[in-house]
């Protein structure tokens, strides 16, 4: 017997030596799942009529290498590099600068109200600034053709700046999840999947994620029923959170109904149910990437040749405020997941159309970077109730054409929730965007 083997084994060395398939002899290979007893079985019952952990284990694919439980590692050097390459150049501003909140601020010749006065500046007005000391700011440089100098009172200014370090530390850690693994934007835009299940009877969890455009990110696989047309029902009560629409997670391992994922931003994981990961595809080697700071309204963006990410526009933006039809923009790691040339929106608390922003790219919920937005011109005609008023007629709207510039885009949140641009650098970006190849980045 033992002959036999070693004769056997001979013969497999000599047709493997020889690159001819083994099914040329009736051999079938067998690979994972697919032993024998199992054959792959993904309806496999754990007894009581529902599809369990076991199930959704026999139908797992790891199209990873084996020492990378996180999936391949793609063909890309392992530390970036950073460069500059200004490629959007209007509206220059200082790294470091502050923006006048008050009209009529005044400018002193030290820091010191009884001190001469060397000018003033209007509300909204971006100022380079030197340096600061308590109670003042040491001003000098232009805005919008205008020369500054002096010294301006902390309690008439904010101070800003380019947080360009702590930028580039977020695009390197990115960089390197994407380098990873497979990275996947999330998709419930709109609650278009139906809406995630209530986390306790309430629609935020306890981590103050809110459910509205959210899918459910549960902390262990879950028990799930699946019926004739293969929708997935969730039958247990496994500990869940909420995933915005646009998040991008990298995906660990893949299921027949749910894939073990990974959020970039906050590195937390879970089990997302497969329809949710499938819209936009893989985002396999991001190339484009805009940071944005809510906390001092601006924005970079960042574009990658090789491992080299090159700076390629700094800029101010408006961010998303709290209020009654408005929400901030929350901070998180997203996939551009859509482009348009016009973005509409409808009147605050109304079904009426007020206007459009141009150039928007989509990436987390109703979130857009767009550029500034434009409201519709509708001419007055006599209201058919009352010949001494006049309403509005809405059956025709006037366009007056794109706005390029206004003086609050980088002063303070005002925004629904979208990242406002100038409307230049709103194209500028429209014009270089790929899918599935750019992500933008909010920090506060």
């Amino acid at each position: 017997m033992k002959k036999d083997k070693k004769k056997i084994v001979l013969i497999f060395m000599i047709v493997a030596a020889l690159g001819i398939p083994m099914t040329t002899f009736g051999f079938k290979i067998v690979r994972g799942s697919e032993s024998p007893g199992l054959k792959g079985d993904s309806n496999f019952n754990n007894g009581n009529g529902r599809t369990g952990e076991k199930a959704e284990n026999n139908d797992s694919r790891d199209r990873g290498n084996k020492n990378d439980k996180c999936g391949r590692k793609k063909n890309l050097p392992t530390e970036p590099t950073f460069s500059e390459n200004i490629m959007y150049d209007k509206y220059k501003i200082a790294d470091n600068y502050v923006v006048v909140k008050n009209r009529g601020t005044r400018l002193y010749s030290r820091a010191d109200y009884n001190s001469q006065r060397t000018g003033w500046a209007n509300s909204g007005v971006k100022i380079p600034c030197e340096w600061t000391q308590t109670g003042w700011y040491k001003v000098s440089g232009e805005y919008s053709g205008r020369n500054y100098n002096g010294f301006i009172a902390a309690e008439h200014a904010d101070f800003h700046r380019f947080r360009i370090d702590d930028m580039k530390a977020r695009v390197r850690d990115l960089y390197k999840t994407d380098r990873e693994g497979e990275l996947f934007a999330v998709d419930n835009y709109n609650s278009r999947y139906g809406k995630a299940p209530l986390w306790n009877g309430k629609t935020v969890d306890a981590l103050g994620n809110q459910r509205g455009g959210s899918v459910a990110m549960y902390v262990s696989k879950p028990e799930i029923e699946v019926d004739g047309d293969e929708r997935v029902k969730v039958v247990d009560n496994t500990d869940f959170m909420y995933v915005s629409d646009g998040t991008l997670v990298k995906k660990l391992k893949r299921g027949k109904y749910f894939s073990k994922v990974c959020i970039v931003e906050s590195s937390r994981e879970g089990y997302i149910q497969n329809m949710y990961l499938d819209k936009y595809g893989e985002f396999d080697e991001i190339s484009l990437v805009a940071v944005i700071d809510t906390a001092n309204q601006n924005e970079a963006v960042f574009k990658r040749e090789g491992n080299n990410w090159e700076l390629i526009s700094k800029t101010l933006c408006t961010t998303g405020k709290e209020g009654v039809y408005s929400v901030p923009t929350a901070p998180g790691v997203y996939g551009m997941v859509q482009k348009k040339p016009s973005l509409f929106y409808l009147k605050d608390g109304t079904n009426e159309l007020e206007g459009y922003a141009p150039y928007a790219l989509r990436f987390n919920g109703g979130a857009y970077i767009h550029g500034i937005p434009v409201n519709y011109i509708f001419p007055m005609i006599p209201d058919p109730l009352d010949p001494t008023k006049t309403i509005k007629d809405l059956s025709t709207r006037i366009d007056p054409g794109h706005r390029e510039f206004s003086r609050s885009v980088g002063t303070i949140p005002l925004s629904h929730k979208c990242v406002r641009n100038y409307t230049s650098h709103a194209k500028f970006l429209y014009d270089i965007f790929e899918d599935n190849k750019g992500a933008v980045i909010v920090i506060n």
